[in-house]
């Protein structure tokens, strides 16, 4: 029964987040930043997807201590959107 109780546990703990920068900035010294956190690569994306006409700075990537870490910088975020297989 442990074993059940921490595989479900585990099921819904987010994996991925996607922070970004909504906007304009409000001054040049404030920079706020959103995010959320998902379950899966997939809805990730989609989110992120959703964020690049109207967010600056996206970056995303998985939570610790989730293996294997992958962080995606703001420059690389098409090319994350674009790969196959999520």
């Amino acid at each position: 029964m442990f074993r059940y109780v921490v595989a479900a546990r585990m099921s819904s703990t987010p994996i991925w987040f996607v922070t970004y920068q909504p906007g304009e900035p409000r001054s040049r010294k404030h920079h706020p930043r959103s995010g959320r956190t998902f379950q899966n690569e997939p809805d990730a994306k989609a989110f992120a997807k959703a964020r690049l006409s109207d967010a600056r700075h996206i970056v995303a990537g998985t939570i610790n201590p989730h293996l294997p870490k992958r962080v995606v910088g703001s420059a690389h975020i098409i090319d994350w959107l674009d790969e196959n297989g999520t």
